[in-house]
């Protein structure tokens, strides 16, 4: 059930049809005993879908979500960065005292090099990776 939700909003949302999207995802994120994994997955893609309805302040709120829900992980920081753009900079940073492993501070620091003007091959991790990558 989750896997196709989750699926059929990724289509929606690839139609350029995020308020489906949206719905989508959020009927996903209703489903008892998610994994957090799974949970984070949604919220990203929540967040996400928001964003591009123009209701910032909720995509925030659920990206703070995710940073709540995994504080370890990179995904919760970069989402929540991105949203907030030059502003985002403090976000990416206190990611940093938080993620475990070293792939997951890899993407903070890419993301803080870039926002720093530091390097040339500059690339939004939440565009190029599939989200799955992130953990």
């Amino acid at each position: 059930m989750f896997a196709s939700l989750v699926e059929r909003g990724s289509r929606a949302y690839q139609k350029n049809a995020p308020d489906k999207a949206l719905s989508l995802f959020q009927q996903a994120l209703k489903i008892k005993g998610l994994r957090p994994d799974q949970r984070l997955l949604c919220l990203d893609h929540v967040a996400n879908c928001l964003f591009r309805l123009g209701r910032l302040e909720e995509a925030q709120a659920m990206a703070c979500r995710m940073i709540q829900l995994q504080p370890t992980m990179a995904l919760g920081y970069l989402r929540l960065g991105r949203l907030l753009g030059e502003d985002g900079l403090g976000v990416l940073r206190g990611g940093l005292q938080r993620v475990k492993g070293a792939e997951q501070r890899q993407l903070l620091e890419r993301a803080i090099s870039c926002r720093n003007g530091e390097s040339e091959k500059c690339h939004d991790p939440l565009l190029s990776l599939p989200v799955e990558c992130l953990w």
